[in-house]
């Protein structure tokens, strides 16, 4: 176990002292080369499934500049090939631990050890890339006061952009000429002609249709009032919406009192003389539609309004047909149009969030997500829902492709959560998707021959201006929430050179750490971020000398474990960052702050506060 802070400080000191004042070579010179273990098989950090009792592990002996004098696994004595160097060992495995750690040391002739040292997990394991990896990654409640927020933000979503769906954003009359607009591109609903109405005929609302024929009673409009917005979760999958359609002075544009619906166009039937048509309504009021969640094509969890089954009900109707009354098929024809074809269309997608941003990109990778329950995406009851999205990350090229599998807990499933305070989002995060990514940060290299002796140096100044530390970690680290929020990093590779040497002089020290640590998760000032460092009190770090020439290694105790635990704050530092993403509604933002963490049924559950 390494030694307290302050006396680690002094003893580090003297250690950079050894390396300053040239004090190496002391056993043997400094171009000596040592003997060295090479392991092949399995390779380190795969994981065994449980109850697996042993593993054979191969592996190679290599002389160095003095031929091998004897050859120790776990500081036994064991056989290998003398002419290949080739070996095999049985080595068993501690069913109490999530890894286990083999030794391998070799002696040569000047009596210079050196020592290896590979980890294996046991329990269960994912293969990367595998179908359903993650499925039970992360689950989200959202209770029935957020719909409240997505009343009033659809609402005036839909207010601000409804011309632009109605008539193209760059109409000159009624588009908002904003090439931002969520509708710019996309073919808009007028012109709109409805054929075969009769032989030879068709309806057609076109607001620059006057320009071929003049008259202003042959333009098109389809103007819409103020839209309000009414959501409620129900029990069985279901989110009930209700729109009212309030009047507003501009919706009739030929002036009088205000209206809430205004549509005309003409009828195209030569034998009629091509009349016009106007419908006019005091109120809109649509009942029966459903709001559906879905995942659009660019991975965003959106809310669309169905209203292919509402009830639609006008107040307040006028009608005109040209010259003559309004034909009774033709107002049916018209309702339905405007039901249908304009409100049906105003039911436009409304994005919530990411599944990719739920997890966040993490060192340049970049998750891939899915609903667990396609068809709805969420389960409801009368008072919230909950969806469950599968999370994944894969690397292209991986620096071990011999390892395909990482620790996880599979057959889990996620927490069942409930609201307990005023929070109205609540969000649990496996630890099967932390430990996915922390080997997709072992695959894709970004732990091997980490140089961090700028950050050594940081903390002893001039006295380690020459010394050189580089780390590796090719065991994937494991994150256990069963009970708390746990992490196992085994067999850290610590590497100490002598910077005046040209090149370094390899292996001066080289030091392998096992920490079993104890995460404190941490929120950010501005509530957005989730991000964990160790909780040094709870947290354990066990050292093995590899190899040193320096006379006297015990010093370097103390300093090892200092390293280590800096790497490990680093690696959990980039596994566990989670930005919690803005909630963005074309240009309006909404708040989002959470309100604490705790652990369940192998997750970070944390409560999320949107307004």
């Amino acid at each position: 176990m390494h030694r307290k802070r302050g006396l680690g400080y002094i003893l580090a000191a003297i250690v950079a002292f050894i390396f300053t004042s040239g004090f190496l070579g002391f056993c043997v010179g400094p171009d000596y080369v040592p003997a060295s273990i090479e392991i092949t098989s399995p390779a380190d950090g795969t994981v065994f499934a449980p109850g697996t009792p042993s593993v054979l592990i191969s592996g190679k002996v290599i002389a160095g500049d003095s031929d091998i004098n004897m050859f120790k696994a776990q500081n036994k004595q064991i056989y290998y090939n003398t002419l290949t160097g080739d070996f095999e060992y049985e080595f068993s495995l501690d069913p109490t631990k999530i890894y286990s750690s083999c030794t391998f040391e070799v002696i040569d002739k000047n009596l210079i050890s050196n020592m290896e040292r590979v980890s294996y997990a046991l329990g269960q394991s994912s293969e990367v890339g595998a179908e359903g990896v993650i499925d039970d990654a992360i689950s989200m409640l959202l209770s029935d006061d957020l719909m409240d927020v997505v009343e009033y933000v659809g609402a005036d979503f839909m207010n601000e952009w409804k011309n632009d769906l109605v008539y193209g954003w760059d109409c000159d009359y009624m588009g908002s000429g904003n090439s931002e607009s969520p509708f710019a591109g996309m073919t808009p609903l007028l012109p709109l002609e409805i054929t075969e109405i009769e032989v030879g005929d068709s309806i057609i609302i076109d607001h620059d249709f006057y320009e071929s024929f003049p008259g202003d009673d042959h333009q098109g409009f389809v103007n819409l009032g103020d839209i309000n917005l009414s959501i409620e979760i129900q029990s069985g999958n279901v989110i009930d919406v209700s729109v009212v359609v309030a009047p507003e002075d501009w919706v009739n544009p030929y002036g009088g009192s205000a209206k809430a619906l205004f549509v005309q166009g003409h009828h195209w039937c030569w034998w009629l003389d091509d009349p016009h048509f106007r419908l006019t309504a005091d109120s809109v009021s649509i009942s029966g539609a459903e709001l559906r969640l879905t995942v659009n094509q660019d991975n965003m969890i959106v809310a669309s309004i169905d209203m292919s089954s509402a009830d639609l009900e006008l107040t307040g109707v006028t009608a005109e047909y040209g010259i003559l009354g309004f034909e009774p098929w033709l107002m049916a024809l018209i309702i339905d149009l405007v039901k249908d074809d304009l409100l049906a269309s105003l039911a436009f997608d409304i994005p919530l969030m990411s599944v990719d941003d739920l997890a966040g990109e993490i060192e340049g990778i970049v998750l891939e997500g899915w609903p667990m329950n396609p068809v709805t995406i969420f389960t409801s009851n009368d008072d919230d829902l909950t969806i469950d999205i599968g999370l994944s990350a894969q690397c292209a090229n991986p620096v071990f492709p011999e390892l395909e599998s990482f620790y996880a807990t599979p057959d889990d499933t996620l927490p069942v959560l409930s609201i307990t305070g005023d929070e109205n989002v609540i969000m649990a995060i496996s630890d099967d998707i932390v430990n996915e990514l922390a080997f997709t940060l072992i695959q894709k290299g970004l732990l091997q021959d980490l140089d961090v002796t700028e950050q050594f140096q940081e903390e002893l100044g001039q006295l380690a201006q020459n010394l050189i530390v580089k780390v590796t970690l090719s065991s994937p680290p494991v994150a256990d929430f069963s009970h708390t929020t746990r992490i196992v990093v085994p067999n850290i590779i610590i590497d100490l050179y002598n910077g005046s040497q040209n090149p370094p002089y390899p292996y001066a020290a080289r030091l392998s750490v096992d920490t079993d640590a104890v995460l404190e998760i941490l929120l950010s000032q501005d509530g957005r971020r989730i991000n964990a460092t160790l909780d040094q009190s709870q947290s354990e770090s066990s050292i093995t000398f590899l190899y040193t020439n320096l006379t006297n290694s015990g010093l370097l105790g103390t300093i090892g474990a200092n390293i280590a635990n800096q790497i490990v704050a680093g690696v959990i530092e980039d596994m566990i960052d989670i930005e919690i993403p803005l909630v963005e509604f074309y240009g309006e933002s909404l708040g989002v702050y959470l309100e604490g963490f705790e652990t369940q049924d192998n997750c970070i559950v944390t409560r999320v506060h949107i307004d």
